[in-house]
């Protein structure tokens, strides 16, 4: 029997072994990593954890716990949750970066990151988990990276960041051990609130640990940014749910729901504002998804159900506002070799569908109707309205910042030349129109309905270990 820590686990790695060799050939390893993606995603959502199924001549339980290297591993149903739903957005990825090629790494590091997500996800200590994600971080910086030479500010940041992070939880965890050898001791607790302020402040992004995200936008493949951008946040959530079950009097002292709330409001404003006057897609993609970001954390930071199920909601429409924004950036930089829109001339008329996709990925990401980025932004106003009017207006704001950036660069691709130019871009490939019109049918039917989505957040939150 195949316990299922071990498949979720070791299946991506064997995978990504087998097809590294074939790197170069995108069209074969994205399908390869999509269909490995797509079992593994509905062996999570459709299996039972507390029985034994048989998988062609496998027989596999998933919820059987394991112990490696004296370490339990175990997948508890929000984790089974959360992994199918990463597990098949990545199978999406995959698809759509077989047709728009992401990168020679993309792929095979791509399921080595997934393979220490799930690790972190699956592992029953607060330190592991965090080690995990850290290695899942320098994973991802070789597709970060890629094949540029001009600069490694993305992966640089990106590592540098949360290797950063690592500290304040290697010190909590040996506060921790000291309280429990002493428990009538109350001096250590401020202290480790302190510090899982500090490192939860990091991974979630909190202004002033930022700069992370814009450099990752702006440097990695984009559909790379929508999956880290997407996993990583419902990973850490999963941590900071354990965290306060393990740990209730961590929601006694105000100071980490202080810091999610004030934090969230302040990343919610600046990523607003700052998308408002940016002066390229990379950079307005990152901006926009910290507004996103801040708003999660707005919610977080209630420390209550309703406000993690909005929190949630918000995470998994992001997921399909940055697919969709993803497919049309990588197709306008794969033929202008830039974002920037001083160089956007000209574009919307050599690409319209690709110019479509990428505006209306961004203003889903706003949360405009009627897409599916306006179901999540829908979810955070209802939630805030009743005793939070204030802060509405300010995600309204906010959202309006991001929207109105994406306008001025759909301006920008909408302008002529002031001489005409001899361009060498080829048509839009009919793979890719393919691609765009399924990414932009996907945002439109889950803005209309977005029952799938929530009740998978439904799910999800019902099984989180709430104190």
């Amino acid at each position: 029997m195949i316990a299922g820590p071990l498949l979720l686990i070791s299946l991506p790695l064997i995978a990504a072994a087998v097809i590294y060799p074939f790197r170069r050939w995108s069209l074969l390893t994205a399908t390869i990593a999509a269909a490995t993606s797509l079992f593994l995603g509905l062996a999570c959502l459709r299996l039972p954890l507390d029985a034994p199924s048989t998988l062609w001549r496998w027989t596999v339980q998933l919820g059987q716990p394991v112990i490696v290297l004296g370490r339990e591993l175990a997948l508890q149903p929000a984790g089974a949750s959360v992994l199918g739903f990463t597990f098949l957005l990545s199978a999406v990825i995959f698809l759509l970066a077989g047709v728009i090629p992401q990168g020679h790494l993309f792929p095979p590091m791509s399921l080595t990151v997934l393979s220490m997500i799930g690790a972190s996800i699956l592992v029953r200590h607060p330190l592991f988990t965090v080690l995990a994600l850290w290695l899942a971080v320098i994973l991802a910086a070789f597709f970060v990276q890629g094949d540029r030479h001009d600069s490694v500010r993305g992966a640089l940041r990106y590592v540098t960041m949360h290797t950063l992070a690592i500290a304040p939880f290697l010190v909590t965890s040996w506060l921790l051990d000291l309280h429990l050898e002493n428990p009538d001791s109350v001096a250590p607790l401020r202290t480790l609130t302190i510090l899982l302020t500090l490192g939860f402040g990091i991974l979630l992004a909190i202004v002033p640990f930022h700069g992370w995200i814009t450099a990752v936008a702006k440097d990695a493949p984009p559909l790379g940014s929508a999956l880290l951008f997407t996993v990583e946040n419902l990973a850490v959530l999963l941590l900071l749910s354990d965290l306060v079950q393990r740990h209730p009097w961590l929601l006694e002292d105000p100071l980490l729901l202080q810091g999610l709330t004030w934090g969230g409001l302040l990343t919610l404003m600046l990523g607003g504002i700052m998308a408002w006057v940016q002066q390229d897609f990379g950079h307005l993609l990152g901006y926009g998804t910290l507004s996103d970001m801040g708003g999660m954390l707005m919610a977080l930071g209630t420390g209550t159900e309703l406000g993690m199920q909005a929190a949630v909601t918000l995470i998994l429409f992001r997921a399909v506002s940055l697919v969709v924004t993803g497919v049309g950036l990588s197709a306008i930089r794969r033929q202008r070799s830039s974002d920037a829109f001083s160089d956007m001339e000209g574009v919307a008329r050599q690409q319209p569908l690709s110019t479509v996709t990428l505006i209306l990925g961004g203003l889903s990401l706003a949360g405009l109707p009627p897409l599916a980025g306006f179901a999540g932004r829908w979810q955070l106003l209802n939630f805030f309205a009743p005793e939070h009017t204030n802060w509405c207006w300010l995600i309204f704001l906010a959202g309006w910042g991001v929207a109105f950036g994406y306008l001025r660069g759909l301006r920008a691709a909408l302008s002529s030349p002031p001489e005409p130019k001899e361009h060498t871009s080829s048509p839009e490939p009919l793979i890719s129109i393919i691609a765009a019109i399924a990414t932009i049918t996907l945002a439109a039917a889950l803005g209309f309905n977005p029952r799938p989505i929530l009740t998978l957040t439904a799910r999800i939150v019902t099984a989180l270990p709430m104190p």
